[in-house]
């Protein structure tokens, strides 16, 4: 039983991690520091802005919880804020650039060129974002 009960376990924890114990076929390699992508004169924003961070995890997470969409669903759909996370990660054996927007959208740069464009409306994004989308209510 004990055996039984210890190749399942071994299965299940296999299947999740593919050969190179990448989670999810995602494997973040750098987290640059938040940097400004316009100018703003709200100095809490630039405050909240400036102390926004992300680990590695969090990073894997946004890919993984987010879904792939379109720049009409980026640009009509989420909110754009002033700050962005960048790095690089592999996802499914390819290295990508990618940037987080705190607003809850992100992209994949593939060889310089935009590859894929990420939202994320999962509440499991909440706690690493500063904004989620909220079908633009302004209330």
């Amino acid at each position: 039983m004990k055996a039984t009960y210890l190749l399942i376990t071994l299965f299940f924890s296999c299947s999740f991690t593919n050969k190179e114990g990448k989670e999810n076929g995602i494997k973040v390699l750098t987290i640059e520091n938040v940097k400004m992508v316009q100018k703003e004169n709200n100095n809490d924003l630039v405050a909240t802005c400036t102390n926004w961070k992300l680990s590695k995890k969090n990073v894997e997470n946004f890919f993984t919880n987010g879904n792939k969409i379109s720049a009409d669903e980026r640009t009509n759909n989420y909110y754009f804020l002033p700050c962005e996370i960048s790095g690089t990660l592999i996802k499914n054996d390819t290295t990508f650039s990618y940037s987080i927007n705190a607003g809850s959208t992100g992209e994949l740069i593939y060889n310089g060129k935009h590859y894929a464009y990420y939202g994320c409306s999962s509440p499991a994004c909440e706690e690493f974002v500063l904004m989620m989308p909220d079908n633009m209510d302004p209330h």
